[in-house]
């Protein structure tokens, strides 16, 4: 009877804590109708990765090959002040678990655009990549954008220029 006692308090924990492992900082914001969010996994970028692409245009050629080596692309952002700071502390928390390092910062009239880059960046290649803007205006959105895999400098300038980002100069060289 003790042991069946036992085992039940291990398997309700279990099953009520499972929610909890794997979470990150900004898994709160994936559903939170507040926050525009934008959510790629492996298996998607496995399924990009196996499109046709024309032999002869070496840029999409390019694209895909980065895609290849991609494993999660998330791009969070919202016009809520609350959840603005709730943002701001999944950044720091984020960084410190992940022992990322600020790379670069460019602040102009409108904006702050941090750059923070794992530890270990060796000879410009890197697996994981968070860029953080945000606004000193209320009704200027913040931003977070995490992406995570195998990595170097000119495969995040090039993801940068195909999105369409104006923050393509602030990625190392």
């Amino acid at each position: 009877m003790r042991n069946f006692i036992t085992y039940t308090l291990l398997l309700f924990t279990l099953i009520f804590a499972r929610p909890t492992f794997g979470q990150d900082s900004f898994s709160k914001f994936e559903n939170n109708k507040e926050v525009n969010s934008y959510i790629v996994n492996k298996k998607m970028f496995d399924m990009m990765s196996n499109v046709k692409v024309d032999p002869s245009n070496q840029q999409e050629k390019a694209y895909f090959d980065i895609i290849k080596n991609m494993n999660n692309l998330r791009v969070f952002s919202t016009n809520n002040n609350v959840v603005k700071d709730q943002m701001r502390q999944a950044v720091t928390q984020h960084v410190a678990n992940k022992k990322l390092i600020q790379h670069s910062t460019e602040r102009n009239q409108q904006n702050t655009v941090t750059v923070y880059l794992d530890k270990n960046v060796k000879d410009s290649n890197f697996s994981d990549f968070l860029l953080y803007m945000e606004s000193d205006d209320s009704n200027q959105q913040h931003m977070v954008f995490i992406l995570e895999g195998k990595l170097n400098t000119k495969d995040i300038k090039t993801i940068m220029h195909k999105m369409d980002l104006p923050v393509k100069d602030l990625i190392p060289n």
